[in-house]
């Protein structure tokens, strides 16, 4: 009788991994195709680099991209109490042992936005997906304003662009829905604005093009003095949160309807405040006879400067920045020791406190327009406050300086990561 071999154990292990290793793959390729082989294609213009020369020059400032990243990822991500998450500011320890770091326990989402931006551009997938995964169990799109809102969707996209599913794109629609109208305008809002209590002075648009310098007769210290500073609430969407960008994009893939831009560039440029001042204004709404905009938004007789070139930037990103515009922030920033928050309409001049979000701002807009000479300025202004002692845990970051403590803003810091990238 023949008798009938076994086969060998070895031959048996092999047979067994090649099946288990075929049913692996099997599941995996379902599992892909269900996550990503459904997600839709999305146009999106990617970020362009600064030149060497635009790097270098900002290198002279002590601005480098790579230090200012390690230094604020280590600072404001590994050494905080969370540790994916970023706090909207961080305070390094002071010299008196009574003054230890602190980390303002806020988490913004428009910060978190500017950190997943950088993940993205930094081709860090899963510190992306970790932080998008944070930001919704801590329910931070629930909680947050509209502006902090729309900055997440622009980074979102971006993320969904590189890296995103069927699932995120699901999201994407809508978050959109629970931001803008059919219209393809941003849903009005409550937003917070100032008036003079005893004028009609609200708004500029009063049908015509002349700023009435003194309304009612009210002298003029009495117009802009903060002990008379009243507020009210309107429904409206400030300029400077109106994205672009963002838009375009949008409105590229079908979210948006057709037309889009080009409806909110029109409300952009309405809101100009007129010819001899031409600084936009801080938010609009909408009215039985169209568009009313307000121009004023903590103080009576002031424009916000800080708004305006926030709004100036989002125009510049899509090549639509005027130039009237452009020259008056040109003229701003090389006749002016630095940047105010607002413009007195009494006056004519820029006074307040010190614009600091605006000089990254600038600093976006001279990429934008290729102008060597305002990035030098812009740069400049910033780099003032890079600390620079070697000892500092926050060697290479931008500081700012608050009671004798340095604070360092979490939103500067990585948007100013981002431009340099």
């Amino acid at each position: 009788m023949r008798r009938i071999r076994r086969p060998e154990k070895k031959t048996v292990i092999i047979a067994v991994s090649v099946a288990a290793a075929a049913v692996l793959l099997g599941a995996l390729y379902f599992w892909y195709t269900g996550t990503y082989g459904g997600a839709k294609k999305f146009k999106m213009e990617k970020p362009q680099s600064p030149s060497y020369e635009y790097l270098s020059l900002a290198a002279e400032y002590n601005l480098t991209e790579d230090y200012l990243w390690a230094r604020t990822k280590k600072l404001m991500i590994e050494n905080t109490s969370d540790g994916t998450l970023i706090p909207s500011d961080y305070m390094i320890a002071g010299r008196l042992s009574t003054q230890p770091a602190e980390e303002s326990g806020e988490f913004l989402l428009s910060d978190q936005a500017l950190l997943l931006d950088m993940y993205v551009r930094r081709s860090d997938r899963f510190a992306a997906r970790d932080l998008v995964k944070k930001v919704k169990s801590e329910d931070l799109i629930e909680k947050s304003d509209t502006t902090g809102r729309i900055v997440w969707l622009s980074a979102f996209c971006y993320y969904y662009s590189n890296y995103g599913s069927s699932d995120d794109y699901e999201q994407i629609k809508s978050l959109t829905g629970e931001i803008f109208d059919k219209d393809g305008t941003v849903k009005p809002h409550k937003i917070t604005v100032a008036y003079y209590e005893g004028s009609s002075y609200s708004s500029l648009a009063d049908g015509s093009e002349q700023l009435p310098e003194n309304p009612d007769g009210a002298p003029l210290e009495d117009i802009t003095s903060e002990e008379n500073i009243k507020s009210r609430e309107i429904e409206g969407v400030m300029l400077s949160e109106i994205d672009l960008f963002l838009i375009k994009t949008l409105e590229d893939n079908k979210l948006l309807p057709e037309g889009s831009l080009e409806k909110n560039l029109e409300i952009i440029n309405g809101g100009i405040a007129s010819e001899d001042i031409p600084i936009y204004a801080f938010a609009y709404s909408k009215g039985e006879n169209g568009i009313d905009y307000c121009y004023q938004k903590d103080i009576a007789a002031t424009l916000s400067v800080s708004s305006s070139i926030r709004t100036m930037r989002n125009l510049a990103k899509v090549g639509k920045l005027p130039d009237v515009q452009y020259s008056w922030l040109k003229n701003l920033m090389f006749n002016e020791s630095s940047v105010r928050e607002r413009y007195y309409i009494t006056t004519g001049r820029c006074d307040g406190d010190e614009s600091f979000d605006s000089y990254a701002d600038i600093m976006a807009i001279s990429l934008y327009k290729d102008d060597r000479d305002l990035f030098e300025k812009a740069v400049s202004r910033i780099g003032s406050r890079v600390a620079t002692y070697t000892d500092s845990p926050a060697l290479s970051m931008i500081y700012r300086e608050k009671g004798g403590r340095y604070v360092f803003d979490a939103g500067e810091n990585l948007d100013i990561c981002f431009l340099l990238f």
